[in-house]
């Protein structure tokens, strides 16, 4: 979440990025997260949740069916756009219609900034969980380093 806002130039945005804490305590939703906050947690808003949630779902598809080619980021995109819709989930208002640098809309622009994130960091995960499946049966991630180096 951090890292989405750094990257976004525009109040605005980053505002529809995030919610207070106060609210959180009312949503049953964040019940986990306002029990870990210290004070220092970033605290995702609904529209922030719903596109993360899409983009999950998507990824989780494409994992299911087994495809030889690894699903790309344009393609969750395109999905998550698609599942989403024109709903105004960042709760933008008439601020959607901005353009940044005459190009995109700045509900285009954080759609894309939040799933792009969230695929890098799902593929890492991906990544690393794999990883660890093909590496169980090798003895040395077994057993630690007093068993293996203690007799010889």
């Amino acid at each position: 979440m951090r890292r989405a806002l750094k990257k976004l130039p525009c109040d605005v945005c980053r505002a529809s990025l995030v919610t207070d804490a106060a609210s959180a305590i009312k949503d049953q939703s964040y019940h986990l997260l306002s029990l870990k906050n210290n004070g220092g947690l970033v605290i995702p808003s609904e529209g922030t949740v719903r596109v993360i949630r899409a983009a999950e779902w998507v990824i989780r598809q494409a994992s299911s069916f087994r495809r030889s080619q690894p699903i790309k980021l344009l393609e969750v995109i395109y999905l998550v756009r698609k599942r989403i819709g024109s709903e105004d989930v960042f709760v933008l208002g008439e601020h959607i219609g901005d353009t940044q640098y005459g190009i995109d809309s700045h509900h285009h622009t954080l759609l894309t900034i939040v799933v792009s994130l969230f695929f890098k960091l799902r593929l890492h995960h991906i990544a690393k969980m794999t990883t660890l499946s093909l590496q169980s049966n090798n003895m040395r991630q077994k057993l630690n380093k007093t068993v293996l180096f203690k007799g010889h």
